[in-house]
């Protein structure tokens, strides 16, 4: 069987990487803005702002990679709702395939 060649321009960078791995985690419930910058926080050491995580993660929908529907409105919001995220199954794919790119890179030859 054939080797796939793996193309670097399918590549996730580092920011899209830890964003989708942490929505993977829990496809079916999705997560908050605030719940992603705690895991974020707590899991390495990367800083992120409110509205760099909001930039980002609308960079990731446009690009068809996340999706967000509003959720019940929130009292400490004024009675607006707040937006929850998913993992789309591109965003799925494009995880795999960096996944994949990676460990190939670092010498597993079987992947």
């Amino acid at each position: 069987m054939k080797k796939e060649k793996l193309k670097a321009r399918k590549f996730l960078g580092g920011m899209f990487l830890i964003l989708l791995s942490i929505l993977e985690k829990h496809k079916k419930e999705g997560y908050l803005k605030d719940e992603i910058i705690k895991i974020i926080k707590v899991n390495t050491d990367h800083k992120i702002t409110n509205g760099a995580l909001h930039t980002t993660l609308q960079r990731m929908e446009n690009s068809l990679l996340v999706s967000s529907k509003l959720g019940e409105p929130s009292n400490r919001r004024g009675g607006k709702p707040r937006r929850i995220y998913n993992i789309t199954k591109r965003g799925a794919k494009d995880l795999s395939y960096t996944r994949r790119y990676l460990l190939r890179l670092w010498g597993h030859k079987d992947i």
